[in-house]
């Protein structure tokens, strides 16, 4: 048994995330708790979790994570690099966290390549001058001075008529194809800690970091700066062009109290003391990356470093390398209290491994994690260097860490081109999740996986938002665990059932190859596997699938029933069955195009003779009927038994025939408050009428009065009626039929 496999199963469980704040004698802080370990990379915000846990009391000041977020266009140029430089001395040898502990300064050196021909004509500007926009709220950063290669540039940013997030430098003309570069002299100078968890956060030695179950506290045992940026919050604490499209080259430098410890993306090439008691930490990263992805940690940090040996080349290797407090490093066994950090990091190497013999070699020179605490998600895939909830490091999330990992292929070397498109990188890294569970259980683990997901879907009260996110505005919406998340992982296990591993592999690689530290979107993804199958055939095309499961709303809701028609061929049993798709709302398909499995059962007392035989439907209308020679008589059928579709399932029920009706309902008995479904199936067309009486003979509701068409007719109804006995009764040419229901709590 591998270590992996020693791993206790915690995924699937939703966690509970209650933000708080903490008054000490300092006076008022602005932190994010959690009362609960996050066992998911997932992240979210105060109303989201409200609404998703309303009996939970959660306290905040100021919490306004929902508020409008803004995405940002071309802009007709692209950043070839940044060579970034920050003085993190001020905020890490402060006492407090708030006001002028935070502010900091720093140089943003951008190598930009222009696209579009200049100049800009703009009222009030000179046509022999360019405007460029980049991201830096006002509240937050401060422009000190702007150049334009070795001119001094003006800035712009008070206009009513400029979006506040942004500033404009103006100077001498940069013509189409033109290179040049952009160097911003700026203070970060943002008050507080940002409720929503993103931008600069500054923690202090002593700081409450984690309230848990049992009066459990942890209080941190460092200083603590850190940036986390996803989804608009890189522009918070470095100018930039913070959209996820525009990836650069970049160099991070930052100067920390000697003795402290700065973390970037990429390799460390320097360390340089000062005669001020400051060093300075250079970070490279060679290959390009979304401003969204670039970070820093800083505090008196521990490490440890091993290496991972390429799959494509043994010979070759990659240094991990783990950033985390001192008091972290353990012995103590992994029982979700004590704090093991080398314990909770071991299956990194094994998990890069398999995930590079699935979806090609890691791309990147370096790997690690660096370790905070607060911090408002699970983990967060910053390239090269994840950024993990110290939480995790009680051993809790193995999948989480697992997560992060995958999230170097899709979401880093292929990232989203907007928000709308997230779930290519959130659904595929929760895929992943069950991946590394097949990577050492097989395919068992990995469905074990997957019924968390399908339990957390159906949990959640915002499952009917689109995978596609309509209007990517707000955390909530973006990171909706529901869909960006569970039933985005859901689509990949579809894509693969569907077409098989044949495809989805090939597909999986050719995706990350064409779109190499770039961007993509749903569209790209399509046409992907589109061009793998080609000609093969396949029960649904991929385009269809993404109409209905990326683009649509909530899942397939399945009816059936069935009948005994006659002998068939050589002593076989000939049935009809009857499958149907029931759901109906808001932007939900009438008719999710899908194969779907029915296992049909006779079971026997000692089991030793219980048969099964498993026949397919491919369903590409609302009801598909299909008529099925046996060797036996079933007592019984299921649908999609294997449970690999995310779907709801009504019990399906024999249809008694009476001439040519038949008819059926159930689930019996009725709970209170939950629709009855009827099964009506004709031989021809005709006019029938649906009432249910109770037990005094009257009509207390009419279900449907009018013409049915051939074949098979399903009506479903909320009938909301009091508790008690009723008869449902059908009135057609063929005489009158009834069956007895009871509604129970």
């Amino acid at each position: 048994m591998s270590l992996r496999q020693r791993q206790p199963l915690f995924i699937v469980v939703c966690s509970v995330w209650t933000w708080l704040s903490f008054q000490n004698s300092f006076g008022q802080e602005h932190s994010i708790f959690l009362d609960e370990e996050p066992l998911h990379e997932k992240k979210m915000c105060l109303r989201c979790q409200a609404a998703n846990n309303s009996h939970i009391l959660l306290h905040h000041q100021k919490f306004s994570p929902t508020a409008q977020l803004t995405a940002v266009p071309e802009r007709g140029y692209d950043v070839l690099r940044y060579d970034l430089f920050m003085d993190w001395m001020n905020p890490l040898t402060q006492a407090a966290e708030n006001g002028a502990a935070r502010i900091y300064t720093g140089i943003q050196r951008m190598t930009v390549f222009r696209k579009v021909i200049a100049p800009d004509s703009i009222p009030a500007l000179q046509n022999t001058e360019t405007m460029l926009e980049f991201d830096a709220p006002e509240d937050h950063i401060r422009i000190d001075s702007v150049f334009i290669g070795t001119q001094k540039g003006r800035v712009a940013r008070n206009n009513p008529s400029f979006p506040v997030n942004s500033f404009f430098v103006i100077g001498r003309t940069l013509w189409f194809r033109d290179t040049t570069l952009i160097t911003v002299y700026y203070t970060h100078r943002s008050e507080q800690n940002n409720d929503d968890g993103t931008g600069f956060m500054l923690y202090r030695k002593g700081r409450l970091g984690a309230i848990r179950a049992g009066n459990d506290s942890v209080f941190l045992p460092q200083r603590l700066a850190y940036t986390m940026s996803q989804p608009y919050g890189a522009r918070r604490w470095m100018p930039c062009n913070d959209v996820p499209f525009d990836k650069a080259l970049v160099s991070i430098s930052v100067r920390v109290p000697q003795g402290m410890t700065a973390v970037a993306n990429g390799i460390l090439q320097e360390r340089k003391k000062d005669s001020l008691g400051g060093e300075t930490f250079v970070w490279h990263h060679q290959y390009p990356v979304a401003p969204y992805l670039m970070a820093v940690s800083a505090s008196v940090f521990s490490n440890y470093q091993e290496f991972y040996r390429k799959v494509s080349n043994p010979n070759d290797s990659i240094p991990i390398t783990h950033y985390f407090w001192q008091e972290d490093d353990t012995n103590l066994p992994l029982n979700n209290r004590n704090y093991n950090v080398r314990k909770s990091f071991e299956i990194t190497v094994g998990t890069i491994a398999a995930y590079a013999r699935w979806f090609g070699e890691y791309p990147y020179e370096s790997y690690g994690h660096v370790v905070v605490q607060p911090f408002f998600a699970g983990g967060m895939e910053h390239q090269t260097m994840s950024t993990i909830n110290r939480a995790w490091l009680r051993g809790s999330s193995a999948a989480g860490i697992a997560h992060e990992i995958i999230h170097q292929w899709y979401g880093d070397k292929v990232t989203c081109r907007s928000w709308e498109d997230i779930w290519l990188n959130e659904g595929t890294a929760t895929y992943g999740e069950a991946l590394w569970y097949e990577s050492w259980g097989g395919r068992a683990w990995n469905m074990v996986a997957m019924e968390g997901f399908r339990r957390n879907y159906f949990a959640s009260r915002t499952r009917l938002q689109s995978v596609y996110v309509q209007n990517p505005t707000t955390i909530d919406v973006i990171f909706n665990y529901a869909t960006t998340y569970c039933k985005g992982g859901w689509i990949h296990h579809l894509l693969r059932r569907v077409y098989g591993d044949s495809i989805y592999f090939p597909a999986m690689r050719l995706f990350v190859n064409r779109f190499a530290f770039g961007a993509a979107t749903t569209g790209d993804f399509t046409t992907v596997f589109s061009e793998v199958i080609g000609t093969q055939r396949v029960p649904v095309s991929v385009d269809t699938l993404m109409k209905e499961w990326v683009y649509g709303s909530g899942e397939p809701v399945f009816a059936a029933s069935w009948r005994f028609l006659q002998a068939g061929p050589s002593g076989s049993n000939r049935l009809q069955v009857s499958l149907q798709q029931i759901q109906r709302g808001e932007n939900i398909p009438n008719i999710f195009h899908l194969p779907v499995e029915l296992s049909f059962w006779k079971y026997s007392p000692d089991k030793r003779d219980t048969q099964r035989i498993i026949r397919t439907i491919e369903m590409n209308n609302r009801i598909e009927t299909r008529t099925f020679d046996l060797p036996f008589i079933p007592d019984s059928i299921l649908i999609d038994e294997a449970q690999s579709i995310l779907c709801q399932k009504i019990t399906p029920s024999q249809v008694l025939t009476n001439g040519n009706v038949g008819f059926s309902v159930y689930p019996l008995p009725v709970r209170e408050g939950e629709p009855a479904t009827i099964d009506v199936i004709l031989r021809q067309q005709e006019a029938i009428q649906l009432d249910i009486v109770n037990v005094l003979g009257q009509v207390v509701k009419t279900v449907y009065q009018g013409l049915a068409s051939e074949g098979a007719q399903v009506f479903q109804d909320n009938l909301a009626l009091p508790i008690g006995t009723y008869f449902i009764r059908l009135q057609s040419t063929q005489g009158t039929q009834i069956r007895k229901i009871h509604i129970m709590r």
